[in-house]
């Protein structure tokens, strides 16, 4: 447990075994919940707009198939750009 204070602008100080732990620094982003009584600060990163729809579920999820399709040797390999066409216009 780390004691910290609240200043006069309402800010805190995250203690530094925290910051290091989270590899958190100045300028990065925190997300504040109330549970009850209790205030957690969730470390965010940012993602630009034009990034979003690999972060969307059922992005992910194709993601995550395609892994577990290569880890089971169910992947091709092809030499260049054109041989990649061709698999793929098969």
């Amino acid at each position: 447990m780390s004691l910290t204070k609240i200043n006069p602008r309402g800010q805190i100080t995250i203690p530094a075994k925290f910051r290091d732990i989270l590899n958190c620094k100045p300028g990065d982003y925190v997300e504040v919940v109330m549970e009850g009584k209790i205030l957690k600060i969730i470390l965010k990163e940012l993602v630009d707009k034009e990034q979003m729809w690999f972060w969307t579920k059922e992005h992910q999820r194709e993601e995550q198939k395609a892994e577990l399709e290569l880890r089971q040797g169910k992947g091709k390999k092809v030499k260049n750009v054109n041989e990649l066409i061709d698999e793929l216009n098969e």
